[in-house]
């Protein structure tokens, strides 16, 4: 059977591939569309045939793929930059006619209105999608009372989310990295709610222009202690997510969102966002959520959400 023709690449998985050594790497998990190879030193390298998809460390195909994949779990493999081959040399994946892909958030600057817009935009789009863990505590982000009928997974984390986003709104940076301790790996699935949500907020903060420089100084506090803490306490998958998103990379359609916003296009933002929506069961509505706390953070950096987790912890 002839190679696999990949048809993008992450710019990030070049680069680590440049030293023309080969990598040896195991098989860590398959799915119907997607697979991911753990490589010997520790890092993760993942491959989609979802349309449109590609995420940092990975590479994608133009076509769906419906025959499976070349590979079975565990199966050991070579990474190089040529492509993917086998332990006997066999080429598998061929790299030769991919075109890069940058992984990398370009800088976002949001006039007060133009995050107003999309503040209003986004939160729409998410309450009409009823997907993401999370998105019953979308009041809570606007300083609004949360409903009583709670799920229970909504109503367990709710004291832990706005006690973080209000450390996060004061610029309590320690407080808030001690709040995160209790969000990461919370959650079902390959990638866990809250950390789906940590990594929207993440990618947001790297993407900030350099006027808040002293934010952004200050979250780096938060952000080595989630990263600090991930490998033992989420998926080998959710914690490289995260240390992705805190170097300022993202998947392809939550990058897409991000530029967007900048661009301050209705069309390009309902588009992005219902793409992002489409990212796993309850992914994409737990990034967008999180996304739409960090939104809420800049327009109003000091808002303070006592009185809302005084609510809840009441509940």
């Amino acid at each position: 059977m002839p190679p696999l023709s990949a048809s993008r690449i992450s710019g990030d998985l070049v680069e680590y591939l440049a030293d023309s050594k080969p990598h040896p790497a195991r098989v860590h998990s398959l799915f119907t569309r997607a697979f991911n190879l753990k490589v010997a030193d520790g890092c993760l390298v993942s491959g989609t045939n979802s349309r449109g998809y590609i995420a940092p460390m990975g590479f994608s195909f133009q076509s769906l793929q419906t025959s499976g994949w070349p590979f079975s779990l565990d199966q050991e493999l070579i990474l190089h930059p040529g492509g993917v081959c086998s332990a006997s040399g066999e080429l598998l994946i061929d790299f030769s006619n991919a075109a890069i892909w940058n992984p990398s958030l370009a800088t976002i600057y949001l006039p007060l209105e133009q995050q107003e817009r999309c503040l209003h935009l986004l939160t729409r789009i998410l309450a009409g999608s009823q997907n993401g863990i999370f998105t019953p505590l979308l009041p809570g982000i606007f300083g609004e009372e949360l409903p009583s009928d709670l799920p229970l997974h909504a109503a367990f984390i709710a004291p832990r989310v706005f006690s973080f986003f209000g450390h996060l709104a004061n610029s309590e940076w320690q407080a808030a990295a001690l709040d995160s301790e209790g969000l990461i790996g919370f959650g079902s699935g390959l990638t866990p709610s809250a950390d789906d949500f940590l990594a929207a907020i993440l990618g947001l903060y790297t993407a900030l222009p350099l006027d808040v420089k002293e934010n952004k100084a200050g979250f780096s506090l938060v952000a080595e202690r989630i990263l600090e803490l991930a490998p033992a306490r989420t998926s080998l998958v959710s914690a490289e997510m995260l240390r992705h998103a805190a170097n300022g990379r993202l998947p392809s359609p939550h990058q897409s969102l991000l530029a967007a916003l900048d661009s301050g296009s209705v069309f390009e933002v309902e588009e992005a966002a219902r793409a992002v929506l489409n990212v796993g069961v309850n992914s994409g509505g737990d990034f967008l959520f999180g996304l739409l706390a960090g939104l809420v953070l800049m327009a109003e950096a000091k808002m303070v959400l006592c009185d809302q987790i005084k609510e809840i912890d009441q509940c």
